[in-house]
């Protein structure tokens, strides 16, 4: 984005990294546990913080699919104007 310093560049990366972490940790750690079956169990808690952690950590600093997307849309764009009648 045009006209960001530094520290907006950076509060982007950090605001994304912690929306996907919020939102990978609320689906995965509001289950049973995968190991003992209990709600609410620390080792549980713990595993799906971690998961969630390195999940949105890939996801902020590798956005690999946005740029998919993008290019997808290019494309279909690109092949509508081709198709377009005169």
């Amino acid at each position: 984005m045009k006209g960001l310093g530094i520290l907006g560049k950076l509060w982007r990366i950090l605001a994304r990294f912690g929306l996907w972490w919020a939102g990978l940790f609320g689906l995965i750690g509001t289950g049973n546990c995968p190991c003992c079956g209990q709600p609410g169990c620390p080792g549980g808690v713990a595993g799906a913080g971690l998961f969630a952690t390195l999940a949105a950590f890939f996801m902020t600093l590798f956005p690999w699919a946005d740029k998919k997307s993008q290019a997808a849309k290019s494309a279909e764009a690109a092949e509508k104007e081709e198709t377009k009648p005169s």
